[in-house]
């Protein structure tokens, strides 16, 4: 924690003040802040997005949200996304959204794409910067966002039998368990 000196003029009077002047004395008000910079909250930003199965091309925006919290109040948030096959970054400059019913979540409508048609997998990668009141910065941990379309049978619908199948298995041995014990007793 820092302290941080604010100095202010007073202007004091007392009883009859008529014909009199004031007294002034100058203070400073002595407030507890911290040193850190903002906390990020990236929850904000979904992990994966899922079209439907279609071969066309679909237009998209990639929207960066993020919750920003600090103590001595948010001055400024910057995300920076790239597709994870580029090198460069690119910075937008985030407006708090107070649609949310919560303060201290930040949006920009990053970029608009179109994806290509047929079955793909673009991941974003994205990080925070943000600036607090006295110029305190902290920089968010860097997270990823897929945004896929796979085209013709999907490698989960084999899976799901035998997932099915394993769980009853799993269910037949624990009741066999279940009688052996109580037949014991």
């Amino acid at each position: 924690m820092a302290v941080v000196a604010t100095t202010y003029l007073l202007l004091l009077a007392a009883g009859n003040t008529e014909g009199a002047s004031g007294a002034t004395s100058t203070g400073t008000l002595f407030c507890m802040s911290d040193s850190q910079g903002p906390s990020f909250d990236l929850s904000w930003m979904p992990g994966f997005m899922d079209l439907v199965s279609d071969t066309e091309p679909v237009n998209l925006t990639l929207r960066l949200s993020v919750g920003v919290t600090d103590p001595d109040g948010v001055d400024s948030v910057i995300g920076s996304y790239r597709n994870s096959s580029q090198i460069e970054w690119t910075n937008v400059t985030m407006s708090e959204n107070l649609s949310y019913n919560q303060s201290g979540i930040y949006i920009a409508d990053a970029l608009n794409y179109t994806t290509p048609a047929g079955g793909f997998n673009i991941v974003w990668q994205y990080v925070f910067y943000a600036n607090d009141s006295l110029g305190n910065w902290n920089q968010s941990a860097m997270g990823n966002m897929s945004v896929a379309r796979q085209v013709g049978p999907s490698i989960f619908d084999n899976v799901t039998g035998v997932v099915v199948g394993s769980a009853l298995i799993l269910a037949e041995i624990a009741v066999a368990a279940l009688c052996y014990v109580r037949y014991r007793e």
